[in-house]
């Protein structure tokens, strides 16, 4: 058969499938393929005849599905679908459209299930592919969702919504620019898509564009105000940039479209505290109680400050890092430590800044025995200040990958052949967990930035101290511990103790009478322990409280919850943000810290000790609620820690009426700083090292990871 008589054919057969003459069509090109066998136009004709032969629902029967399906009576219309399909169980539309009632339904293994069903049905259906991608997406399944969205922009290479999928897998592996391509590239296509603009948004946002974000947040709500995923994602970006009353209502709208979505609950929740909103009923606690646990994963930080529950806190963290980032860490690494030279310690974090992360750190960084120990900062934060020039300056290798996609990252913690690969994130905002998930060294380790478990198989170790984690709380833990001697907390003892240069008077606190502080973030604060701070305030009449500023909403809610348990509220005095030498010298001007419950003072509570400052800490069960425990031990204050609200609030009203007692207490503070153990820096760097040394014996050994006990010299 001559080639110009095979496309004669391919016509022919053509214009019999428009004419509806299917039978005849498919002889046709049945005909070619005995000629052409490899022949790839009759081979998907053939196939996409054959789907057509399948038995279908007739258009009245999917109309009345859809309807079902819009109406949101979800429960009925899974019942009519399995019905349906009873009677055309080869329907692939009927699949899809069971397999997004599951996804809606959030029963994702069901709807990869159907999805795959899809799929065997009709292999050249892209809608099929694209939606099981989101489902692998949401399973954790990356490589197999980016599959899934590959094969569907190749039999439909302008499918925009696969293309933005693409994009947001790209965005999940912190390739940006590729992202941002691929959201540029469905923008052209459907140009007025709000899908779309919210990605691009999310990606801009990312890399610390602003203005571009909003710009695009906005211009897609302007197309289509009920977008969910553009309302959650503005919502996220007012959250992280301190704009609470704006961020709560996009936030609640979001919620009306979706209410039972665990990740939009959780972001409620932490707002609601940010913003001291503390009214919870009890459908609500019955709620918090379960999200992340018998829902799909929510952040577990965004849980923390919520309640204080070590299982469930462990629970939620292990769910999280199953479904967000399934691990692919070789079992076996290439590389054994190596024995007689330096141990090759990487540190990845985006604060290596004027952050509090850095301002502890910074002591370490110096005082590393550079004989034993070679460093390497990986930093994914654009910001840069005089803090970041000083560690540059210091015998260490910065890279900075904040414009690095995972990949490229992997890429240099290999070829910088670490041993050891230290998480200084955690789950907090702005981490990169999925590095350590694929592997950046034979040990990983989370240290200081994240309080709490992992819950992850590919973290090895957690730094912490028996304090933090004693014996009647080590099954909270899925992390062998490095324990250290003291306090898990590094401290820089080169920070400067700054003269006092101001008066009470220059921070609005009035020139006498007794100033209770507590500058910890807004979220940290509950209900529970302001009302003791309130009736302490009530006995000690010439009181004043001083809080960290965290915007007008918070700052108004704060003076109403004071007023409605009787203190006026000019006596609530709130604290703008300072450079650190300002805001340590500050506290000079108050009198008593008081800690928050679920989440300690972290770094503000090391701040205040250090500027001689007493605090007092009611000990919890989880690591968050036991830092003011572990730093008050590692300072000779044992007296100041509690282990109930009722021992906390008289421990209160005794310092705050014995006025004599807290001298005392503040002047052995000032006298034995140089000597306690909290700030000795050179001593802590040496047990740090000791644990750091015996994770690289024990894996060299071929030993699994274990916990290990840094031993003070004697």
């Amino acid at each position: 058969m001559s080639p110009s008589a095979l496309v004669r054919l391919l016509r022919d057969a053509q214009k019999l499938e428009k004419r509806g003459e299917v039978a005849k069509a498919k002889k046709v090109y049945e005909n070619v393929l005995r000629i052409y066998p490899l022949n790839a136009r009759a081979k998907d004709a053939l196939k996409r005849l054959s789907i057509r032969k399948t038995p279908a629902p007739p258009a009245s029967a999917l109309n009345r599905l859809n309807s079902l399906y819009h109406s949101g009576s979800l429960e009925n219309l899974e019942k009519e679908l399995q019905e349906q399909l009873t009677i055309y169980p080869k329907s692939f539309v009927l699949w899809n459209m069971l397999g997004v009632v599951y996804r809606d339904r959030h029963d994702l293994q069901r709807a990869s299930n159907s999805f795959r069903k899809v799929t065997r049905l009709n292999p050249n259906y892209a809608d099929g592919f694209n939606n099981l991608g989101v489902v692998m997406r949401e399973l954790g399944q990356h490589h197999d969702s980016v599959d899934a969205f590959k094969r569907a922009l190749e039999l439909r290479p302008e499918y925009s919504d696969a293309l933005v999928n693409l994009g947001i897998a790209a965005s999940l592996e912190s390739d940006t620019k590729t992202a941002i391509s691929l959201f540029n590239r469905a923008l052209q296509i459907d140009p007025i898509n709000s899908k779309v603009l919210s990605n691009l948004g999310v990606a801009y946002h990312r890399l610390g564009n602003l203005d571009r974000s909003i710009e695009l947040f906005k211009q897609g709500l302007s197309l289509n105000p009920h977008c969910l995923d553009t309302l959650s994602n503005y919502a996220y970006l007012l959250m992280s940039t301190g704009k609470y009353g704006e961020a709560e209502g996009y936030l609640r709208s979001a919620l009306v479209l979706d209410r039972n979505n665990p990740n939009l609950q959780g972001y409620w929740y932490h707002l609601s505290r940010r913003m001291c909103q503390w009214e919870r009923t009890p459908e609500d606690d019955i709620q918090v109680k379960s999200l992340g646990i018998k829902t799909p994963p929510v952040s577990p930080w965004m849980m923390l400050a919520v309640e204080d529950d070590l299982d469930k806190q462990r629970r939620r963290s292990e769910n999280y890092a199953i479904g967000n980032f399934p691990s692919t860490r070789p079992k076996v690494q290439k590389k054994q430590c190596a024995e007689n030279s330096p141990i090759r310690v990487g540190y990845f974090s985006s604060d290596f800044y004027a952050h509090a992360t850095l301002l502890l750190m910074n002591g370490i960084f110096r005082e590393h025995n550079r004989a034993k120990f070679q460093l390497f900062l990986f930093s994914y934060s654009e910001i840069s200040d005089q803090y970041q020039a000083e560690l540059k300056n210091q015998d260490l290798v910065f890279y900075d990958i904040s414009d690095q996609s995972d990949a490229e990252v992997i890429r240099m913690a290999h070829s910088s052949e670490l041993d050891i690969a230290v998480d200084l994130k955690g789950y907090t905002e702005g981490s990169r967990s999925r590095l350590f998930a694929q592997g950046l060294a034979p040990i990983q380790i989370s240290f200081l930035g994240y309080p709490g478990t992992m819950g992850a198989p590919w973290i090895d170790y957690l730094i912490a101290d028996r304090t933090l984690i004693p014996k009647s709380c080590r099954s909270g833990y899925t992390e062998k511990i490095i324990y250290l001697p003291d306090s898990y907390q590094p401290n820089d003892d080169r920070r400067p103790i700054p003269l006092p240069q101001t008066r009470r008077e220059d921070f609005n606190l009035p020139s006498t009478g007794f100033v209770f502080a507590c500058f910890n973030s807004s979220f940290k604060i509950s209900d529970q322990e302001y009302e003791i701070w309130m009736r302490a305030m009530a006995r000690v009449s010439d009181s004043v409280l001083w809080l960290l500023s965290a915007g007008n909403i918070a700052e108004r809610n704060l003076r109403k919850e004071a007023e409605l348990r009787g203190i006026d509220g000019s006596r609530i005095i709130f604290a703008t943000p300072l450079g650190n030498t300002r805001h340590i010298e500050r506290h000079r001007h108050a009198d008593l810290f008081l800690d928050t419950f679920a989440v300690n003072a972290h770094t503000t509570a090391s701040d205040a000790l250090w500027a001689g400052l007493p605090l007092v800490t009611m000990c919890g069960q989880q690591f968050a609620a036991r830092v003011g425990a572990s730093l008050l031990k590692a300072v000779g204050l044992e007296e100041l820690i509690t282990y109930d609200v009722e021992s906390y609030e008289k421990r209160i009203l005794e310092l705050s009426t014995d006025r004599s007692r807290l001298a005392q207490i503040r002047r052995k503070l000032e006298v034995s700083r140089d000597q306690i153990p909290l700030f000795d820096t050179k001593n802590y760097v040496n047990y740090y090292e000791q644990g750091l040394e015996e994770a690289c014996n024990r894996y060299r050994s071929g030993q699994e990871p274990a916990d290990i006990f840094s031993i003070q010299s004697t």
